[in-house]
C-alpha cells in the first residue's frame, strides 16, 4: 500500500479531537523510541484501509520524512465502529519489538467430522518478539488431528524467525463433546419454560405468585 499520510497537530484537547473527526480526520499519537511523542491527525478512509491490509509494518510520512511503523492500539466507538485516536509506534528494522498476531484456524478437527464435537477457539491472539520485518501477519494453526477432549496450546505453535511471549500452557483450541452442550441446553431448559409460563400467565396470577 501507499504512504500513511501524517499530519502534524498543533492543538490538543477534547475540542480540538472532535473537530477533527467531523472533518473525516482521526487524531493520535506518534511516538518512536526515546524521542518526545508527537500529536497527529490520520484521513479515517486512509488509516481503515491501512488496517485491513493487516500489514504489521506500516509506511508512514510525517513531516515529509518516511518513517517505519506499527499500530499500536486503535480506540473504536463501541456503538457507531467509527476510529477515534491511534496509536503508531516508530521502529527500527534492526531492533526487536513485540506484537499481538492473531491466531486463524486451518482444517476440520477429527472429532468434529466423525465425532460431531465442537471445535471451540479459545484465544485470538498471542503476542510475538521479532524483527519488524520477521512479524507474521497472522499465525495459521493446523486443528484437523484435534480429537474429542484434546486441545492445542500455545507451546504447539511454531515460528521460524519469532519468539512467542505468551504463557505456553494457555490453551489456543480444543474439541468439546457434543453432551458437554447437550447438558448445559438441558439444565436451562426448566428455568426457561418456567420463565415462559410467567410471561404466559394474566397479571392477576403473577401479582399472587
Amino acid at each position: 500500500m501507499s504512504e500513511l499520510i501524517c499530519e502534524r497537530r498543533e492543538t490538543t484537547g477534547k475540542q480540538a479531537a472532535k473537530q477533527l473527526r467531523r472533518k473525516g480526520m482521526v487524531p493520535g499519537i506518534y511516538y518512536c523510541g526515546r524521542e518526545e511523542p508527537t500529536p497527529i491527525a490520520i484521513e479515517e478512509k486512509a488509516l481503515r484501509a491501512a488496517l485491513q491490509s493487516e500489514a504489521n509494518i506500516i509506511d508512514v510520512k510525517l513531516d515529509g520524512k518516511a518513517v517505519k511503523c506499527i499500530v499500536r492500539e486503535v480506540q473504536f466507538d463501541p456503538l457507531r465502529d467509527v476510529p477515534m485516536h491511534v496509536d503508531l509506534m516508530g521502529v527500527r528494522m534492526d531492533q526487536k519489538v513485540s506484537l499481538m498476531v492473531p491466531v486463524r484456524l486451518v482444517g476440520i478437527p477429527e472429532g468434529v467430522k466423525t465425532s460431531g464435537g465442537i471445535l471451540q477457539q479459545v484465544l485470538r491472539e498471542v503476542e510475538v518478539e521479532a524483527l519488524p520485518g520477521d512479524l507474521p501477519e497472522h499465525i495459521d494453526v493446523d486443528v484437523s488431528k484435534l480429537a474429542i477432549g484434546e486441545s492445542l496450546h500455545v507451546r504447539d505453535l511454531v515460528l521460524e524467525r519469532a519468539h512467542i511471549l505468551t504463557d505456553p500452557s494457555l490453551s489456543v483450541a480444543t474439541v468439546t463433546a457434543p453432551t458437554v452442550v447437550r447438558e448445559a441446553a438441558e439444565a436451562a431448559a426448566p428455568e426457561v419454560a418456567e420463565a415462559e409460563e410467567q410471561e404466559a400467565a394474566p397479571e392477576g396470577e403473577q401479582e399472587q405468585q
